[in-house]
């Protein structure tokens, strides 16, 4: 991959994503849980810009929960932050570092992470393959039905 040749302080372009998105099927359900693990957040920065300017979605509620190895790797981080802190729904961002140690959530995608989701939430996923079989699993595991999981495969 493009990013692990890069040093600190190097910038990438990326571009938009080409994958089709129904915003109807979201502004349906006003619950949405967007899992990402590293560059996963790529598609979901765009998805967060519309939720976050568009007033039809004011009464919604968005949890991401952004999985990075380290600190140092949480992409976006201050746009995601004046994101949240402008948005016309409710956004909230839960940064869970799996290799180290911090105040915040420590380890890999886990039930007990998604444990004040609903079932009936949509359900965003973009992250490594290993990932999405995990996030695949858990889902599974707590009742979410395949038609509230969104995947955007890399």
């Amino acid at each position: 991959a493009v990013v692990s040749t890069q040093s600190t302080g190097d910038e990438i372009c990326v571009d938009g994503f080409d994958h089709f998105l129904d915003m109807n099927l979201l502004h349906s359900n006003s619950k949405l849980v967007l899992l990402a693990a590293g560059t996963g957040i790529t598609p979901f920065y765009r998805i967060l810009l519309e939720l976050s300017s568009n007033r039809i979605f004011s009464s919604h509620t968005c949890d991401l929960f952004f999985y990075n190895r380290t600190q140092k790797d949480i992409l976006i981080e201050d746009m995601l932050s004046d994101l949240t802190a402008n948005s016309k729904c409710k956004i909230s961002v839960v940064n869970v570092l799996s290799r180290e140690s911090w105040t915040g959530l420590m380890g890999h995608l886990e039930k007990q992470h998604l444990s004040g989701c609903s079932a009936e939430s949509i359900f965003l996923v973009c992250g490594p393959l290993q990932f999405m079989e995990l996030a695949r699993g858990i889902l599974k595991e707590i009742g979410v039905g395949k038609q509230n999981i969104i995947e955007f495969k890399g």
